[in-house]
């Protein structure tokens, strides 16, 4: 059986909460995501969240993306907030990296048309 590969999408700030600080809210140690993401995590199933792509010279957003055409499911936690927004470079390698964006989503045809909406990591 061939693996399973899982992102796990959510705001940072509003779905990493301290488990000590709020126990009623988080089942397990850690956040949401790295308690969700530690649950689903198997032999044939491996999970990941966007902290598990930083570091490196590689842009966050870049690593996110080649992960993700590869991925067979994107979890995604919804609540009140758009999260960080994304760098310009990191904006300005998406583009040139997914040359198709503007024909998939017309309102953002230009890395600018983003900057001006503030993008963040989690809606690229």
């Amino acid at each position: 059986m061939s693996q399973v590969t899982l992102f796990i999408s959510a705001v940072s700030s509003e779905f990493a909460e301290d488990a000590k600080q709020f126990p009623d809210r988080v089942s397990g140690p850690g956040d949401y995501r790295t308690y969700l993401r530690d649950k689903l995590t198997g032999p044939d199933v491996c999970a990941k969240v966007q902290e598990d792509f930083i570091a490196g010279g590689v842009l966050t957003l870049d690593k996110l993306v080649l992960y993700l055409k590869e991925c067979d499911a994107v979890i995604q936690l919804v609540g009140d907030m758009t999260g960080a927004v994304a760098s310009d470079v990191a904006v300005e390698s998406l583009f040139e990296s997914e040359a198709h964006l503007p024909r998939r989503i017309p309102f953002l045809a230009t890395p600018a048309d983003a900057a001006i909406l503030g993008v963040s990591y989690t809606q690229c």
